[in-house]
């Protein structure tokens, strides 16, 4: 028995030492040579797998299925989905109500063109249809350049020496000053103040 367990310790120390000389991988090392770097996995090559947590967490969800920001358009389209307390029910109800409110200043807009500008400027608004705000910046823009139109025809037509040519020419610049205030309320036709602006400068140098 004693000459039995020797035997088997002598095994044991030469495959100990056959590892330890060929580095585990079969192949024998020089002496003194360097043992094999082990591999190594950065986190960027692990991607979105569960051994670096990324599928577990809902932001890396959502960027891998593609999120969509519905507009003010699509949320009136669908309807209130979920009922009416859910987020998009909620959000209906914040775009009618900014609706309502524009619409309400559209109607008093030839008078008081302030309060569509200031409506159409409000953040309780900011979440319109692309139809509701196309319609209330034109609208502001009509009442707005029909007072600056009248301004500059009254103006051409006085005669440059005439007496009322100065004048006019004072109302028409204090009209466009005015017409200015409203031009980031007005989409597209903003343009056209400065078009009248330009055209007040050549009436202005004809005088």
């Amino acid at each position: 028995q004693p000459l039995q367990l020797s035997a088997h310790r002598r095994r044991c120390h030469c495959r100990r030492h056959h590892r330890l000389a060929t580095g585990g991988d079969g192949r024998r090392r020089a002496p003194g040579a360097s043992e094999p770097a082990m591999a190594t996995l950065a986190m960027s090559q692990l991607g979105c797998t569960r051994l670096a947590g990324d599928a577990m967490r809902p932001e890396h969800r959502g960027l891998r299925q593609g999120t969509r920001t519905l507009t003010a358009d699509s949320v009136l389209a669908k309807g209130p989905k979920g009922g009416p307390d859910s987020p998009q029910g909620l959000r209906h109800r914040r775009v009618m109500e900014g609706h309502v409110r524009v619409e309400g200043a559209m109607l008093t807009a030839e008078y008081s063109p302030h309060l569509l500008a200031a409506a159409l400027s409000s953040k309780d608004n900011a979440d319109l249809s692309t139809q509701c705000r196309t319609q209330a910046e034109s609208r502001l823009a009509t009442v707005v350049l029909d007072r600056v139109r009248r301004s500059f025809l009254c103006t051409s037509l006085a005669h440059p020496r005439s007496d009322l040519r100065p004048g006019r020419l004072r109302q028409l610049n204090e009209d466009l000053s005015w017409a200015n205030s409203f031009t980031s309320s007005m989409g597209e036709k903003a343009k056209e103040v400065g078009r009248f602006r330009e055209d007040a400068k050549a009436l202005e140098a004809a005088g």
